[in-house]
């Protein structure tokens, strides 16, 4: 996957419509505190090629897990069961911990049977495909070529409704 070649910051959608921002461009540590600060050497601040490429895999499953967790809250909400979390642990009263381990289910098969990937791709497609590619670090190897989106592999055949029945999907 070509992430982050066109000295653009990636920002494809989550399924809640909000962009999972990875703002990752060259930086100066400073030991002492742990400060960061935007450094002069690069004055046009493009982001960070070799950050972004690395960040997008784990930022994009987050940003999915996220959405799941948003998804939940929501219609527990709806449904008047109580819903406390932290990152991915989920929380409630014992009385509605049935009532929400269904509820956990069926928003996760809400969210992952829709066209993720095939979203991503075409987002990527449109905002990516054919610009030129540029990385800082190594333009004597990139100089001229262009950014080719490649479309993700075939869905698999799992049917993703089997999460509503499975005993340890939630527990």
């Amino acid at each position: 996957v070509y992430v982050c070649v066109c000295d653009c910051l990636c920002l494809p959608f989550t399924s809640l419509a909000l962009p999972p921002l990875t703002h990752h461009r060259h930086q100066v540590i400073i030991p002492f505190q742990q400060i960061a600060i935007n450094t002069t050497s690069n004055p046009t601040n493009v982001p960070n090629p070799t950050k972004q490429r690395s960040a997008f895999p784990p930022n994009y499953v987050h940003s999915l897990d996220s959405t799941h967790m948003m998804y939940t809250a929501n219609k527990c909400r709806e449904q008047g069961v109580r819903f406390v979390s932290v990152h991915d642990s989920y929380w409630t009263h014992a009385a509605t911990v049935d009532a929400m381990g269904a509820i956990c289910r069926e928003q996760f098969v809400h969210l992952h049977s829709q066209p993720l990937l095939d979203n991503l791709y075409q987002f990527f497609k449109l905002h990516y495909d054919g610009r030129i590619f540029q990385d800082p670090v190594n333009t004597h190897k990139t100089q001229g070529r262009s950014v080719c989106i490649e479309p993700p592999p075939p869905r698999g055949n799992f049917d993703v409704r089997r999460v509503l029945k499975s005993k340890y999907f939630f527990h």
